[in-house]
Parts: C-alpha cells; structure tokens; sequence
C-alpha cells in the first residue's frame, strides 16, 4: 500500500485521505458527536435553560460559536488519527495474510464469488459488495475499513437505542459507553473470528488435501500458513486489548495504594462498606480523613472500559481448556459482557431505585436495606406519610441537583442530615467524574448491626414459628426446623463478623465495635460474644417453647 504521509497540518495525502474517508468515515468521533448534539439541543429548546443562560447564550453567541467551530475543528482532526492509522495497520495486515493465502488482483474476485469457506470468509471480511469488486486494493480497503468501523468507537453506530436514550433522564453523554461496549466486543469478536477460522483452514487443508473443500484455486500449503498466521493475527488483537483493558486499572490500584500507603487487606476490607453496586468495581484510595478512614474513587464508572474486562477472563478461560471452538469462545464472549454489563447497571437494576424507595417506606417498616431508618415507630402516622414521601421523592432527584448540594455544603461546612461532612476540593473533582467517597466505617457498621440483629430475629423464627402454630408435631420436625434456623443464623453471624473484622482493619477499635453491639436491643452477650470473637455458639430454644413442645 501507499506510505501514510503524515506532516504538520495534513493527514494524508488527497487521494488516500479520500479513500480512507469512504471506507472508514472520518469527523465520526462520539464525544464530539455528543458534545454537538446536546448543544443543537440547548439552543433548539429541546433542553430548557435559565433565563440568564439564555442571556449569556444570545450574548457571547458569535464569539461562542467561533470557539466551538475552532474546539470541533481541532477534536474532529485529533480523532481522526486513530482512525486512519488503525486503517493502515489492518490493510497492511490483511494484506499479508491474503498473500500468505495466495489471494491476489487476479483471483480475488472469483474468490469473492465462490460458495467455499473462503469465500464465505471474504465476504464477511468485506461485506460492502460494491466496495469490495471494484479492485483488488478497493477490496483491501474495505477489509481495513470494516474493521476500523466496527473496532474504533464511532458516532454513526450507535444505533436508535442510544439515540433516544440521550433524552432519557440517564444522561447525555450515554451514547460513549454505549460505543465502547460496541466496539470492544467487536474486537473480541474479531480475535475470536481469526483464531476460530485460522483453525478451520489448518483443519479442514489437512483433512480434504490439497484444500478442495475449502476454495476450487488455493493449494493445500498455503491454507496451512495462512491458518498458523491468521491465529498470530487473532492472539495478538485479544492479548493487545485484552492486557490493556485489564492492565490500566490494576496500574493505577497499585501505584494509588503505593502513594497512599494502603495495603491489598485494607483494600479489601474497604468493600465490605461501599454500596453494592461498587463492590466489584475498580477502587482507587486516594486518602485519608484525620481518624485514617480511607477516600476512595470508584473508577469503574470513570473508566467506560470496565465492563469488558470480565469478558477478556472468560475468553482466556475458555482458550485454556485446550478445544475451544468459535461456538464455546462467543458464548464466554457473551456471559462475559451479560455480567460486565449487569456490574455497570446494578445502580439502575438490583432494585429499581423507585421501587426500592417504596419498599423502604412501606415494606421494610421505615428501613432501608442498609439497615437506615426512613421513619420510627413511635411518629405520628401522618409524620410517617411525609417522610415516606420525602424518602420516595428523593429517587427522582437529579444526580446534578445532589452534586451541587453537596458543593454548597462543603462551601459552607455544613453537614448533610447524616452528620457527614464534605471537603470542597473533593466534591470539585465529582464535576470531572472522579468523585471522592470518603469511607465511614463507624457509622456503616451502625447500620450493619441494626441489620444483623433484625437477621437474628428471622433465623430464630424460622424455628419457633412453624412449630407454634397449634396441631401435634413430630419429633423429627423440630429437630429439622433446628438445623435449618441455625444454619442460616450461622451466614448471619458469619457475616457481622467478617464485617467487623474488616472494620478493624480499616481502623475501628473493638472498644468502639464492642459499644456500638451492646446499644443494639435484642443481642445477648453470647451473640456479642461469638461475632467479636469469631467462634460460634449454637442458639437454644427459650424455656416457653420448651414447655410448650412439651405439652
């Protein structure tokens, strides 16, 4: 192929910038894209603004508009470098394994057209027809610009999905992570083609001599080579992504717990008081408050690559078994992203945020799941209305609206109606994506215990409360009942001391752990006893149901 010129204030030359643009697509970038459409929404009225941004919109409008035109202009050209040099590479790529192959301006065409597996494979490689059986360095082209299309992330793909759901109260920026899964799967899905059909060719040359089953023009010898090269292709693009999907996060956990001072326990035990949905997410500990409890960044929703790390594991899984077929690599491929994808919507999916709201208020009694109280017992019944209704509104807050309070409250020193405290120059950072979390695992284990001891009760029931309800009961019954209640009281109390064993080690005493157990109504020394030490005890029925069995 023709050497990329690339000088100052030209990408390429006319001719093959013009080829590049009709293969690949260039000015596709879909921050830029994204960033255009939600301005056109702004001044369109689509999206309504202040009064005063109206104002200051009319007013620096020109000069805006001029920087806007100069900032798209210089992003669009930055883009584009990826593009057109990930185009070079593949064409030059493709077209050695097509060499390898015995493909050429003189076959290519009738390749094309045959109904062998290599045709077939052709035709994928290059499924704009048109494209592709104009010439032999056409069909090249196509083959780079399809992979450039699908394997770079690209406005044009997004799709309607994404489209409307820039209207949705998830975002406008959803159209980004939306194309990197995209294309990151597509680049699974590319190593797994070229492995698979690499193969193929090695299997199926060996297996029909001089490769009849596979192409009426190429020999045997050169399937084979190509078959050995095409798997290097392949192992090579899962190896590059893959290592870099998964490499960056593990670089920056290590050098932050470096700089930070922070050991792989520490870290470990910070996951234990996160909400659910970052526990199996990328932690950066970015510090400390003055009591050495751990500030943290959940970088897994900064990094929109998180969700493919997962399917880079079960790929390498799957390859390790030692007969993995393109059948068995897609379906890794597929439970890969399902769980990758599940991670990054857990906030929106475990529990619909409305509907969790309104179990809070009405099922739980006035608890949340973490264990805080909504309303008491003792407020008055229209008192319970209103903070039930207040607790239900806050789902529909906006995430902005939070962010700013929060702002304003570190401006000011004020603390939220949890008695936390915001530093300013943290809460700042949230602006870019990166907001600062600082752990409390003190009053996350208040809330632990409320859990636990509410856990407690519904295990001992679990025994009492089926033999109770009137009728004879049979000796074995109860002593089934019994192993059952105990077993889930044995989870319970297993898991309130992993809790409080991850909680010494982020820096709570056992005075103050032991405290916070004591205020708990209903826990008897022996439950305090056995969660702080770690050993269990088993419960014993009270002396009512021992009467009561007796009679």
């Amino acid at each position: 192929m023709e050497k990329l010129k690339i000088p100052y204030g030209d990408a390429v030359s006319s001719n093959l910038a013009s080829r590049i643009t009709r293969s690949v697509g260039l000015d596709t970038s879909v921050v830029l894209k994204e960033n255009q459409k939600l301005v056109e929404d702004v001044l369109n009225g689509k999206i309504s603004e202040s009064e005063i941004f109206k104002k200051a919109t009319n007013l620096m409008g020109k000069k805006v508009s001029k920087f806007s035109n100069f900032a798209n202009n210089l992003y669009a050209a930055v883009d584009n470098y990826p593009k057109v040099i990930n185009w070079g590479i593949e064409r030059n790529r493709y077209e050695k394994v097509f060499n390898s192959m015995g493909i050429n301006k003189d076959n290519y065409f009738k390749l094309l057209q045959e109904e062998s597996e290599i045709g077939k494979y052709l035709r994928k490689a290059a499924p704009r027809a048109e494209a592709a059986s104009e010439s032999y360095q056409s069909f090249l082209d196509e083959v780079a610009g399809n992979l450039t299309r699908n394997n770079i992330p690209n406005y044009s793909y997004v799709g309607r999905t994404g489209q409307v759901l820039r209207q949705s109260p998830f975002g406008n920026f959803i159209a980004y992570p939306l194309e990197i899964m995209r294309s990151g799967s597509n680049i699974y899905q590319s190593a797994i083609d070229e492995i698979s059909f690499g193969k193929k060719l090695m299997k199926l040359a060996e297996k029909s001599g001089a490769g009849s089953n596979m192409s009426n023009i190429l020999n045997k010898e050169d399937l084979i080579k190509t078959g050995k090269l095409l798997q290097g292709v392949g192992y090579r693009r899962l190896m590059g992504f893959g290592i870099t999907t998964t490499g960056l996060p593990v670089t920056l956990v290590a050098g932050f717990q470096a700089i930070n001072d922070v050991s792989n326990e520490e870290l470990s035990s910070l996951r234990r008081f996160v909400p659910e949905w970052s526990r199996n997410s990328t932690l950066l500990p970015v510090g400390r408050n003055e009591k050495g409890y751990l500030k943290y960044v959940d970088f897994g929703y900064a990094n929109a690559y998180d969700p493919l790390i997962r399917p880079f594991g079960a790929i390498m899984t799957e390859l390790a078994q030692g007969n993995a077929t393109k059948e068995s690599l897609m379906a890794s491929l597929g439970k890969g992203l399902m769980q990758g994808t599940s991670e990054l919507l857990k906030p929106f999916t475990s529990e619909s945020i409305y509907t969790e709201a309104l179990v809070d208020s009405v099922l739980r009694k006035g608890v949340d799941k973490d264990g805080r109280r909504v309303w008491s017992q003792e407020d008055d019944p229209f008192v319970k209305v209103v903070k039930s209704v207040n607790h239900i509104f806050k789902t529909f807050t906006p995430g902005s609206y939070s962010q700013g309070k929060r702002i304003t409250e570190a401006v000011f020193g004020k603390a939220d109606q949890y008695g936390r405290k915001y530093e300013l120059t943290d809460e700042l950072k949230s602006l870019y994506g990166f907001r600062v979390v600082q752990s409390d695992p003190e009053s996350d284990l208040t809330y632990k215990i409320t859990k636990f001891g509410s856990g407690l009760d519904k295990d001992r029931n679990l025994f009492s409360s089926p033999l109770l309800k009137g009728g004879r009961v049979k000796p074995e019954d109860i002593v089934d009942s019994y192993a059952y209640s105990e077993a889930r009281r044995f989870q319970t109390m297993k898991e309130m001391y992993l809790d409080i064993d991850a909680a010494r080690k982020m820096g709570v005493s056992n005075r103050d752990i032991e405290k916070k157990l004591k205020l708990r109504k209903g826990l008897d020394k022996n439950d305090i006893e056995s969660v702080m030490r770690g050993k269990y005890l088993p419960g014993e029925p009270n002396k009512f149901f021992i009467e009561k069995m007796q009679k």
